[in-house]
């Protein structure tokens, strides 16, 4: 005897067109302006879209826009 309580589950699948795809933009951190040496991102400011990095050798703390 075969009783379901609920419905099978179907697996739905389907392509997306290229126009469906959304790519979020990429940040990257910047060179230290004092040092040259490289940055690491501390945060984001998407409202001002400004990015907050820090210098890995010296400590340097600075903001910049996001490109």
């Amino acid at each position: 005897m075969d009783v379901r309580l609920k419905a099978r589950r179907t697996t739905l699948t389907r392509a997306l067109t290229p126009a469906q795809t959304t790519e979020e933009p990429v940040v990257l951190p910047n060179w230290c302006p004092d040092c040259g040496g490289s940055g690491y991102l501390d945060s984001i400011n998407l409202v001002r879209e400004t990015k907050v990095q820090t210098c890995q050798h010296c400590g340097l703390r600075w903001e910049t826009r996001i490109d």
